[in-house]
């Protein structure tokens, strides 16, 4: 799959172009006119939607695809969703890339179902991105549900993706619960996966700052019954390969990590004060 860039692409690729058909979707416009579950997020600009759509697969049932619709952006919108090298690119474009990328590292994100990108004039244009869902769901949403620590296995499931993630060069940019999905919730082996892809980097300058903050975010995200400080001792073992962090020299690390996360803290504290001022004027 590597398509090249001209002004108008769109393909569907073909594990799923005859169910695609099947339910009438076979150009561009109807990838964007396409009805389905609107899926808000307060951050999120008007010029992007996210739409959850379930179409028939042929055996009586329905398989269920996310489409990331990016509409008439601007030059400005379409710089600020720059790759390293590769000068102006649709933000549809560029989480696609990424996606194949991680895929041959060997990452497990999600599969891209279709994809398209059009120029409409006076630089201006318009892309999406189809994703297949991921079984499953996010380690935010499971976390909701328990009432005691995460086991061992899972601890060293999320240390070893976040390991092989950043050995490979890549830095996610929002690596919060929220973006990692449990695929297989098995005591013994569970699965997961990296999701919301578009902020991603590669080897950028820094690198370890950067790394240095994904840790901190997910960090962050973790809530207290989950992880205690013996877990996440043992995350950080396990991610560093280290049988003793204070032998191995990664104190200096580890406190930057602790001082980014409560950062994060701070900031959302200030961010819901100000929302919450807000709501009651």
């Amino acid at each position: 799959m590597n398509p090249d860039k001209s002004q108008s692409e769109f393909w569907i690729d073909a594990k799923y172009a005859a169910q695609f058909a099947q339910n009438g979707i076979a150009s561009i416009n109807d990838l964007f006119e396409i009805a389905g579950t609107k899926l808000h997020k307060a951050t999120l600009p008007s010029w992007r939607e996210r739409v959850a759509v379930d179409l028939k697969d042929g055996q009586g049932g329905t398989q269920r695809f996310y489409i990331k619709r990016f509409h008439r952006n601007t030059p400005r919108r379409l710089l600020t969703s720059m790759l390293p090298g590769k000068g102006k690119t649709s933000p549809a474009r560029v989480e696609r890339d990424w996606i194949t990328m991680l895929s041959r590292e060997g990452i497990p994100v999600p599969q891209v179902a279709a994809f398209a990108e059009e120029s409409m004039g006076a630089d201006r244009s318009r892309s999406a991105l189809v994703l297949a869902e991921i079984p499953g769901e996010s380690l935010e949403k499971w976390v909701m549900r328990q009432e005691r620590n995460a086991s061992k296995q899972l601890i060293d499931a999320v240390a070893d993706l976040a390991r092989s993630f950043h050995g490979a060069g890549f830095i996610h940019r929002d690596f919060y619960l929220s973006h990692i999905f449990l695929t297989n919730d098995s005591d013994t082996q569970p699965a997961l996966a990296l999701i919301d892809l578009q902020r991603v980097m590669h080897k950028p300058i820094r690198i370890e700052r950067w790394r240095n903050r994904d840790l901190a975010q997910l960090d962050y995200s973790v809530p207290g019954h989950i992880a205690g400080l013996r877990q996440r001792v043992r995350f950080l073992r396990r991610y560093f390969q280290v049988r003793s962090l204070r032998r191995s020299g990664h104190l200096r690390t580890i406190k930057a990590i602790a001082r980014k996360s409560a950062q994060i803290a701070a900031h959302d504290q200030r961010r819901m004060t100000r929302i919450t001022k807000a709501g009651a004027v």
